[in-house]
């Protein structure tokens, strides 16, 4: 019982991972295209994990839709990808939508969550890889900039705090990058 509630306090923080990008190759629940972190370095990628039964993820897709709209033509990603379910079979909402059994069933979920959104909504495979990389967090959000380094992790998809981390993000590569400040020299 022990290592039970251990492995709940760490996951449930967005601990369990090491903080640092992890490599994926996803397929777009809607058109099966396949997309992947590495291959499209020189852009911000900034995704959240979501699915049917996540109802925190569902209420962050308009303000997330929001989002691809206010930055379209950015070099910036914004997608969702689709995990594990958060409450499967529940029998007064999700009773339709069991834990899926095969990736065919998976990805008719996903079809069905990417009906909800303007988002292009990436499957993670039936083991939850993806997910669990990124530290078994079911809305969890991630930002990684233009270089490929992780540069924010939230235990919650916030909209909010996406928007500013992006917006900062675009000033600072607008500004050319700036290093930090020398230090002045210590007059006596």
């Amino acid at each position: 019982m022990r290592a039970t509630i251990r492995d709940l306090r760490t996951y449930s923080e967005g601990g369990g991972m090491e903080p640092r990008t992890h490599d994926f190759q996803l397929t777009d629940a809607r058109d099966a295209k396949p997309y992947s972190l590495s291959a499209n370095t020189g852009r911000i990628r900034a995704f959240m994990f979501g699915s049917i039964t996540n109802p925190p993820a569902r209420y962050q897709l308009p303000l997330w839709d929001r989002l691809l709209e206010k930055y379209a033509g950015q070099p910036l990603d914004l997608f969702v990808i689709y995990g594990k379910e958060l409450h499967p079979g529940d029998k007064k909402t999700y009773k339709l939508y069991p834990a899926p059994k095969s990736e065919y069933e998976k990805r008719a979920y996903a079809q069905e969550f990417a009906q909800l959104t303007k988002l292009p909504v990436l499957v993670d495979g039936l083991d939850d890889a993806t997910l669990n990389a990124y530290g078994k967090v079911p809305n969890g959000a991630y930002v990684v900039d233009k270089d490929g380094a992780l540069i924010f992790r939230g235990t919650w998809a916030d909209s909010r705090k996406i928007e500013h981390i992006i917006d900062s993000l675009l000033q600072w590569y607008a500004a050319g990058k700036p290093k930090k400040a020398p230090a002045k020299a210590q007059q006596n």
